[in-house]
């Protein structure tokens, strides 16, 4: 089914996560770095928007 097989791929176009709209990876990060919960992404793909639900994972505010 889409649901089980739908996966964030190179290309795609974050519009909204969580409600909110992105605009820069920042707005991204902001609502992203708390970890845990799912979230809800909008993304932009091949001229149709999707919705794809990802659970970040926490982080300790150290970049890799």
């Amino acid at each position: 089914t889409p649901e089980v097989t739908a996966r964030l791929r190179r290309g795609d176009i974050i519009v909204e996560a969580g409600g909110q709209a992105v605009r820069t990876p920042a707005d991204f990060a902001r609502v992203t770095s708390a970890g845990g919960a799912p979230i809800a992404l909008t993304v932009r793909r091949d001229h149709a928007t999707r919705i794809i639900t990802i659970a970040p994972a926490a982080t300790s505010g150290v970049a890799p």
